[in-house]
């Protein structure tokens, strides 16, 4: 560890792990830092939601950063795949599905997330960017781009300096709590979710000859929704051998203190999803672990500063997984932010940029918004849920896919056209 670097960013999960390379890949002489708390390697039964990756993300990820040689270690996605509640849900041939019949052209992936943050630092440390773990933050002092932090690596103190300054510390927001960043999201939904380690394949679930024969590819590649009124349950395999189960649910219709804890999750599954609870049952003696959010949704005043400090992952905002959008996300905001951190290195003036993208991600996040809020209601009603899904979906891709796909986030002559044409 040095006294000095470019780039401090604090937190050494994905959004911190996938900013580093980015910013090494464009400019080598870059000094980064990556100061993560917990000792590495990480577990691979990680307490970490995000396994489900969508396209944006996935193209961030290999064609952007290069890492298809990671993701190659990861499953393929088939797409995402709704059930819709029907009766008891004991039967699960019986309910109305949506979902790709065979895997989509663009590609996306389920990350197994120890493993592939366990890659990320490999990769970070092949690229000479300085990879510290047991590495705690004491205290940080912010200038105009020359900050001060004091950190605690295997409990000896150093203070280091850094012109720029990245929060990618998740939920602790570091740099939001200093700063008083806080702002409140109105989607107010829990979440819980567990691992179970063991392949719990929903394509065994039904032996009817119509329900096997009508998808190609195996659906426990898809990130399998189960939804009811309120509510919708995941389904994702790892490459481990692992599979992640969730619940997401409006606290309004579905108590909070229903699901968290995992012996109130079985009793609540019991209850809703019978088939999914049964088949857990069988590999309980596998059980890895247990996570619980409520009130998960939150947003963030201010995201970046031409004074050399930026916030990116959840650090800053959060929506809903329903979509699967958090490394969407990541991979917006670390656009946004890599572009600035290298155009002030090279010596421009990056004051009326830095506001842009702010006023860029705002929207962005803005526009989401409605996509979830006040939408849990409705997830049992499978005419218009399905609608709904395709309509947005369409908005994906006729609208923020396109642009990253066509590398126009950061052209923001184009983008001040297209969001002039758009008001």
């Amino acid at each position: 560890m040095h006294q000095q670097y470019d780039v401090l960013i604090m937190g050494g999960g994905l959004s911190g792990l996938t900013l580093a390379i980015q910013l090494k890949r464009k400019v080598t002489r870059l000094r980064i830092l990556i100061a993560e708390k917990a000792v590495h390697p990480a577990p691979e039964a990680a307490h970490k939601v995000g396994e489900s990756s969508v396209e944006i993300a996935s193209h961030y990820f290999e064609n952007i950063l290069g890492l298809k040689p990671q993701l190659d270690n990861e499953l393929p996605k088939l797409g995402l795949r709704f059930f819709y509640t029907l009766g008891d849900n004991l039967d699960i041939s019986k309910r109305i599905e949506l979902g790709p019949n065979d895997f989509p052209t663009a590609k996306s992936y389920q990350l197994d997330r120890g493993r592939f943050e366990n890659a990320l630092a490999e990769q970070c440390l092949q690229l000479g960017i300085d990879f510290q773990d047991n590495c705690k933050v004491k205290d940080i002092t912010l200038g105009k781009n020359k900050h001060q932090v004091t950190l605690v690596h295997n409990d000896q103190e150093r203070s280091v300096q850094t012109n720029w300054l990245v929060d990618a510390t998740g939920r602790m927001s570091l740099l939001k709590r200093k700063l008083k960043l806080a702002k409140p999201a109105y989607h107010d939904i829990n979440a819980s979710w567990f691992r179970i380690n063991h392949d719990i394949n929903i394509d065994n679930w039904s032996e009817t000859p119509d329900w096997q024969g009508r998808v190609k590819a195996p659906r426990r590649l898809s990130t399998n929704h189960l939804l009811g009124k309120g509510y919708w349950v995941w389904l994702i395999p790892l490459s481990s051998g692992a599979t992640s189960i969730g619940i997401v649910a409006d606290a309004k219709i579905h108590p909070y203190a229903e699901i968290n804890t995992f012996e109130r999750a079985k009793v609540w599954l019991k209850k809703y999803e019978p088939q999914c609870a049964q088949i857990i049952d069988q590999h309980l003696d596998k059980f890895q672990d247990f996570l619980t959010l409520k009130h998960y949704s939150h947003n963030c005043k201010k995201m970046y500063s031409a004074d050399g400090w930026a916030i990116t992952g959840d650090a800053g905002v959060f929506l809903d997984p329903f979509y699967s959008p958090g490394s969407d996300f990541i991979a917006l905001n670390n656009g946004f932010i890599s572009d600035l951190i290298i155009k002030q290195y090279r010596g421009e003036d990056i004051d009326a940029r830095t506001e842009q993208y702010e006023k860029l991600f705002r929207t962005l996040f803005l526009a989401f918004c409605p996509v979830y809020e006040d939408q849990y209601p409705i997830m049992a009603n499978a005419k218009v849920m399905s609608i709904k899904i395709i309509w947005d979906y369409t908005l994906y891709w006729s609208g923020a896919a396109l642009l990253f796909f066509r590398d126009k986030f950061c052209d923001l002559a184009f983008m001040d056209i297209a969001v002039t044409s758009l008001q």
